[in-house]
């Protein structure tokens, strides 16, 4: 059954983990493309890490989600 206030929640927990993580590792001003020297190919990788890290994140609050559905089965 969905729970709207539940979906809520695990978005906002999932928006924050990343924005954590991702001024944890300094990539707030990473881009994607337009790669004209050294300095934005470091950021362009950064934000290869920012991707990174949303699956992650998103990975582990599946994982959790998971692991509390099997320990309402039992």
């Amino acid at each position: 059954m969905y729970n709207k206030g539940r979906a809520d929640a695990i978005e906002k927990i999932k928006e924050f983990a990343q924005q954590y993580l991702i001024g944890m590792m300094n990539l707030e001003n990473a881009t994607k493309y337009g790669n004209k020297n050294a300095k934005q190919q470091d950021i362009s990788y950064g934000t290869l890490m920012r991707y990174e890290i949303a699956d992650c994140v998103d990975d582990f609050i599946d994982a959790l989600e998971q692991l509390k559905g099997n320990s309402n089965e039992e």
